[in-house]
C-alpha cells in the first residue's frame, strides 16, 4: 500500500475520447462540470484501450522506488520521497529520464468510431517533448491538454526505428507509444526542475481522441438507400441525434442513430450504414 506520507505523485494522465463522452452533438469539453461527471459515471478508457510501461520503463520505475497505477480516467505514477523534502526523489532521476508506454487498442472497430487513419503500417506517437528525427523530420511536442490527436502523430514505424539506441527499444507491435521525459519542451511539462527535484504543481497530460462523423446511410430490407444525412454526423455511444428537415435528405422521419460496427468508406467519405 502507498502511503501518502513518503510516496508522491508526480505525473497525472487522461485518456479520454468523444465517442464515450460527448452527448450526441454536446461536446464534453462544453458541459457543465455536473454533466461532466454525469458522462465520466460510466466511462471506463480500460474498456477501448490498454496502456502500460514497457520493460525498461518497468526496470526503471522499480529501481526508482515508483508505482504505476491505473484509474478510470487513466493512470498516474507516485515516487517515494525523501522524508524530509516531499519534493527531493527518494532515488534521484537525471534529468534525461523518461517513461515509455506502450498503446494497445482493445476494441476491435476503435477506428471506426475515432477520427484518426489507423492502419497497421503506422503506430501513433505522442510525448512531451520534440523528438528530432532527422534535419528534414521533427516530431512535435503533444502536451494534449486542449487539441485532439491527429493524423499529425501516426508514423511508419521505420522511422521510431531509427530512434532505438541501447536497451530503449520500442515496440513496434503496439498501436502507439506515449512517451513522457521528466524534462520537457514545455514548462509546464516537467516532473522534475533543473535542480532534479519534482515540481510543486502535478504535472497533467490529456490525450484526447475525437470521434468520427459520418453520413448516415438508411438502408431498407430490400437493400435500397432510402435516405442519407446531407452532412456528417457525430458517432456517440450516448445521446440521440435528431434527424430533421434540412439535415436528412426526403424525410423528416424519427429514425434510430448507427452503431460504429457498420461503417464504409466511399469517394473519401466514410458512411455509417443502418439497416431499417
Amino acid at each position: 500500500m502507498v502511503s501518502s506520507s513518503s510516496f508522491r505523485k508526480i505525473l497525472d494522465f487522461s485518456v479520454l475520447h468523444g465517442f464515450y463522452l460527448n452527448n450526441g452533438h454536446e461536446p464534453f469539453a462544453d458541459m457543465d462540470e455536473q454533466e461532466k461527471e454525469r458522462m465520466l459515471k460510466y466511462y471506463q478508457w480500460s474498456s477501448f484501450m490498454d496502456i502500460e510501461p514497457d520493460s525498461r520503463t518497468q526496470r526503471f520505475l522499480a529501481g526508482h522506488q515508483m508505482v504505476f497505477r491505473k484509474t478510470r480516467t487513466g493512470f498516474f505514477i507516485a515516487a517515494k520521497v525523501d522524508q524530509e523534502h516531499n519534493l527531493k526523489p527518494f532515488v534521484p532521476l537525471d534529468t534525461s529520464s523518461v517513461f515509455t508506454f506502450n498503446v494497445r487498442f482493445k476494441d476491435p472497430y476503435f477506428g471506426n468510431y475515432t477520427h484518426l487513419g489507423i492502419d497497421n503500417s503506422r503506430i501513433l506517437y505522442i510525448s512531451n517533448k520534440s523528438l528530432h528525427i532527422n534535419t528534414e523530420l521533427v516530431i512535435p511536442a503533444f502536451l494534449g491538454n486542449s487539441e485532439a490527436v491527429s493524423d499529425t502523430f501516426l508514423f511508419e514505424k521505420s522511422i521510431l526505428e531509427e530512434e532505438e539506441e541501447g536497451d530503449h527499444i520500442f515496440d513496434l507491435s503496439a498501436n502507439g507509444i506515449i512517451e513522457v521525459f521528466v524534462r520537457s519542451s514545455s514548462d509546464g511539462g516537467n516532473i522534475i526542475d533543473e535542480e532534479g527535484y519534482f515540481v510543486e504543481d502535478v504535472p497533467y497530460f490529456s490525450v484526447y481522441f475525437e470521434n468520427r462523423k459520418t453520413y448516415w446511410k438508411y438502408i431498407d430490407q430490400e437493400g435500397v438507400v432510402v435516405y442519407t444525412s446531407e452532412e456528417a454526423l457525430p458517432l456517440t455511444l450516448r445521446g440521440y441525434i435528431d434527424l430533421t428537415e434540412g439535415q436528412l435528405s426526403g424525410s423528416n422521419a424519427f429514425l434510430p442513430n448507427p452503431e460504429p460496427k457498420r461503417i464504409k468508406y466511399s469517394n473519401n467519405k466514410y458512411y455509417s450504414e443502418i439497416f431499417i
